[in-house]
């Protein structure tokens, strides 16, 4: 009883939880491995009938992310979806107290079941990608797959998948609900990362001298695999580069790790009691709120300051209603994520006073973009400070614009 306690990774808890996940584990390298083998012999089929019809066909080059895009599987889907259930436990107070009350201390719990869901993740990811490879290199004779692409994309799918694992768990930890579990998991995941990308096209979209702002490298969308492909897709921006990027997927794996970290830590100071509630406390419950409503004020905000920025753009009585109309969605957030999650008329009435704090928010918001805009627009160097000038297209729409080899070319030019 006494070593059990002092251990922080028990083997038994630990294949338990293999078990318990088998059939989601199972599944999902199952479909996981169809999928990837789909897009390989549909194309396999094509080039076999245009041989048949035409002769000798070259040998096409792939790059492993463009056969296998269903890869994004592993942290969209199946990442969350083991988390869940294996610490469903959480969620309910007869599981939460029975498995409080076992004989193994919590950072043991913790470790021993989220190992399982890495495991799991590994195997469907490692099965799904080998296959996928095999086939590729069966057909060396009309394909060559970029070998070095299949690894780099390996390994940033799987750190996107244990960082998603891993902003789950910390959710988990903090909530007490399925729905809380979500909504919390998708504001740790993005919400960070929206905020930097609303501030800096802010900023570049009302500077023409500013393009990109890659003061802080650290900081761009391209280091963080999961962030960088969802606002890719969702604003027609290119992602390949993200698969292909090793920086991108180690700093996604790090920031997943400090997660499993802070996820050891509240597990280890929940309380049992917090199943089956919203939030472990008010404050908590207060910042979830303020957060959903927050996600939606970025766009009035965005829209202010596209006026005070530029002097050209002047607020008519359309733009108004606009942002009056999406603050009024961002209240009806509020409440609504209180009420749903309370499901008590009366917290309605003790939610409103933080609305000062939300208010607060955005004004913080403007004021902070407002003067990094200053900052910038009083930043001028002297003749001697200047080390070297870059022209760099001015890529305003993604859509109509296609980046040809000259100017990715002379961008590289110093």
């Amino acid at each position: 009883m006494n070593n059990m306690k002092k251990r922080v990774f028990d083997p038994a808890l630990y294949f338990d939880a293999l078990r318990q996940l088998r059939m989601i584990g199972i599944a999902s390298t199952v479909v996981m491995t169809i999928a990837a083998l789909l897009l390989p012999v549909a194309k396999l089929v094509a080039v076999l009938s245009e041989q048949a019809d035409m002769g000798v066909v070259g040998i096409e080059s792939i790059t492993y992310y463009a056969a296998n895009p269903f890869i994004v599987l592993s942290f969209v889907v199946v990442a969350p979806l083991l988390t869940l259930t294996v610490f469903s436990f959480l969620n309910k107070r007869s599981g939460s107290d029975f498995y409080h009350a076992a004989p193994n201390n919590r950072l043991s719990l913790f470790f021993s079941l989220f190992a399982a869901v890495a495991t799991w993740l590994l195997i469907a990811l490692t099965v799904s990608t080998l296959l996928s490879v095999l086939f590729w290199l069966c057909t060396s004779t009309w394909f060559h797959l970029n070998m070095a692409s299949a690894l780099v994309t390996f390994f940033n799918m799987l750190a996107a998948s244990l960082y998603v694992a891993a902003a789950v768990a910390l959710a988990m930890c903090v909530t007490g609900t399925t729905f809380t579990n979500v909504v919390v998991s998708l504001l740790i995941i993005f919400l960070p990362r929206l905020l930097v990308l609303v501030f800096t096209e802010i900023l570049a979209s009302n500077m023409p001298l500013v393009s990109a702002l890659n003061m802080l490298p650290i900081m761009s969308s391209q280091y963080n695999i999961v962030t960088n492909l969802i606002y890719g897709m969702l604003l027609g921006n290119g992602v390949g580069d993200t698969f292909l990027f090793a920086g991108g997927g180690f700093y996604t794996l790090m920031v997943g790790l400090l997660f499993v970290v802070a996820g050891a830590i509240l597990f280890v100071r929940r309380r049992s009691e917090s199943a089956g509630h919203a939030a472990p406390n008010r404050i908590l419950q207060a910042v979830y709120r303020l957060a959903c409503a927050m996600v939606i004020c970025l766009i009035p905000c965005a829209a202010i300051l596209g006026t005070v920025l530029n002097p050209n753009n002047r607020l008519v009585s359309s733009d108004i209603f606009f942002i009056v109309v999406l603050y009024i969605i961002a209240v009806l957030v509020y409440f609504g994520y209180e009420l749903i999650t309370t499901r008590k008329w009366k917290r309605l009435l003790q939610a409103v006073p933080a609305l000062g704090i939300l208010a607060l928010l955005n004004l913080a918001f403007i004021g902070g973009v407002y003067g990094a805009w200053q900052g910038i627009l009083h930043t001028k160097p002297t003749a001697e400070e200047i080390k070297s000038v870059r022209l760099i297209s001015n890529r305003i729409d993604n859509y109509y614009y296609q980046e040809t080899y000259f100017d990715v070319g002379t961008e590289k030019i110093r």
